[in-house]
């Protein structure tokens, strides 16, 4: 996710914005009413920073998706975001990744028996770590 983030950087924001100005009257003329923004590929906060210099005709939630370090969760990315920036922009929940997927370096998926298309992928956290998460997840009143 780290690597996608920085591809991500590299976009001018005049160009994301021309992009997300697009994507965003794209799926206002089909309907759509809400939009939620992962944040995986671009930070809560870079996502917020746009979504303010495009009037957006159409609710757009953000959830923070932090990055993870081989050492530590970084709990602070997204956390200072006010919850509601704007009348149609809402920062709400966090999500992680709990476990690998088949493209994720060394993990190899375990084929599940009776079913060659599906996998069984370790946990990425220690069940601490997922208690933890929980914990916290109280203490901030945030949706996982």
């Amino acid at each position: 996710m780290g690597i996608l983030r920085k591809q991500a950087s590299l976009t001018p924001t005049e160009e994301a914005i021309r992009q997300l100005r697009k994507a965003l009257s794209e799926n206002a003329r089909f309907g759509i009413t809400t939009l939620q923004d992962m944040a995986d590929e671009t930070s809560a906060e870079r996502v917020l920073e746009l979504l303010k210099r495009v009037p957006t005709p159409i609710r757009v939630r953000i959830v923070r998706m932090p990055l993870t370090r081989p050492t530590e969760r970084d709990i602070r990315e997204g956390r200072s975001l006010p919850l509601s920036p704007a009348p149609l922009i809402r920062v709400s929940g966090t999500k992680w990744k709990l476990d690998g997927n088949p493209f994720d370096g060394p993990r190899q998926p375990n084929v599940l028996p009776g079913n060659s298309q599906l996998w069984s992928l370790s946990l990425i956290f220690q069940p601490a770590e997922l208690q933890s998460m929980l914990r916290q997840s109280i203490e901030y009143d945030d949706q996982l």
